[in-house]
């Protein structure tokens, strides 16, 4: 279980690499991007029978991703081509998940308590 779970929080990072391009992300963004996603890969969601993305990963992993993937672009457009902040982060993670119609995401959850926001 840790090492998928690692495994899981590497692809989820190299999606959000793939999106930023050559947007460097800095220290304060990954620590807030990993707080984020890694609460969120053990988050239960009622409307999924309480199941959590972790354990979904396998039938919903590349819809995840490609929602990751679109993080990464959107904070490196929003970074306007600089290093992306952790308030660039946070606000491209929001965005996105906000109008994302996955139950998986934080905002979609009504049960979710991200340590983070």
């Amino acid at each position: 279980m840790a090492i998928e779970r690692g495994l899981h929080m590497a692809k989820i990072f190299a999606a959000i690499g793939r999106g930023a391009g050559t947007a460097p992300l800095s220290d304060e963004a990954i620590k807030w991007l990993h707080n984020r996603y890694s609460y969120w890969l053990d988050m239960p969601v009622a409307s999924e029978g309480g199941k959590t993305p972790h354990d979904v990963w396998n039938e919903r992993g590349k819809h995840f991703l490609d929602r990751l993937f679109e993080i990464g672009k959107k904070a490196a457009a929003d970074a306007g081509g600089g290093e992306i902040s952790a308030s660039v982060a946070t606000a491209s993670a929001q965005s996105v998940e906000t109008n994302s119609t996955c139950p998986f995401c934080i905002p979609n959850n009504p049960g979710a308590n991200p340590p983070n926001g």
